[in-house]
C-alpha cells in the first residue's frame, strides 16, 4: 500500500474542442493523435495513456468529460479578419473557427477573411483535415497556407510562411 502512495495519480487531459456549435450543435469534435514511442534502451513500444485509453474504446463509448471556457476571443463582427496559426493538433481550435465562418457564410451572412496558417512535420501523414478544409478554399472562407518541415531538403515552418504572407499578414 505504502509503495501504491508512492505512485502519483495521473493529470488529467486537457483538449481543444476542434468543432463549431454552430456547423455541429448536437456533438463535440476533438483532435487527438495517438501519442506513441519505442524507449531507446529497451526497444520497448509505449502508447500514452489517455490516447491509448480513447484508442481502446468503441464509437459511441461515453467518456467524463468537462467543458472549460475558450481563452480564444473571436471579433463581434464576423466580417473583420482572423488570423490563425497551428501546428499538429494545434489545429483544433482553429478548425473549429473556420467552421463558424464557413456556417456563417453558407445562412448568408457576410464574413471576413480566415488566413491560416498550418505546419507539421509530413503532408502525407500529417495534413489533418486536408478535404475539409480545401472545401473552405472553394467556399472562399479560408486562404491557407502551409508549412511541412520534412518534406523537402530546407526545412519550412510557419514563421517562414508568415513572412511569405508578408503585407497580407500585416
Amino acid at each position: 500500500e505504502h509503495l501504491v502512495n508512492m505512485i502519483p495519480t495521473l493529470k488529467p487531459r486537457s483538449y481543444s474542442i476542434a468543432s463549431s456549435p454552430l456547423m455541429h450543435p448536437d456533438r463535440i469534435q476533438l483532435c487527438v493523435v495517438q501519442v506513441d514511442w519505442t524507449v531507446e534502451s529497451t526497444k520497448e513500444f509505449r502508447i500514452g495513456e489517455a490516447t491509448g485509453y480513447m484508442k481502446q474504446q468503441q464509437p459511441g463509448t461515453l467518456l467524463m468529460c468537462a467543458v472549460r471556457q475558450s481563452a480564444i476571443v473571436l471579433p463581434k463582427d464576423p466580417r473583420d479578419p482572423v488570423i490563425m496559426a497551428g501546428m499538429g493538433t494545434g489545429l483544433a481550435p482553429w478548425r473549429a473557427v473556420t467552421q463558424e465562418r464557413a456556417s456563417q457564410k453558407r445562412k448568408g451572412m457576410e464574413v471576413g477573411p480566415c488566413m491560416l496558417f498550418y505546419g507539421a512535420r509530413y503532408s502525407q501523414s500529417e495534413y489533418l483535415y486536408r478535404e475539409e478544409f480545401g472545401q473552405y478554399v472553394e467556399e472562399g472562407v479560408l486562404d491557407i497556407h502551409t508549412a511541412f518541415s520534412r518534406d523537402q531538403a530546407r526545412k519550412v515552418y510557419v514563421q517562414h510562411r508568415i513572412v511569405e504572407a508578408g503585407e497580407r499578414v500585416a
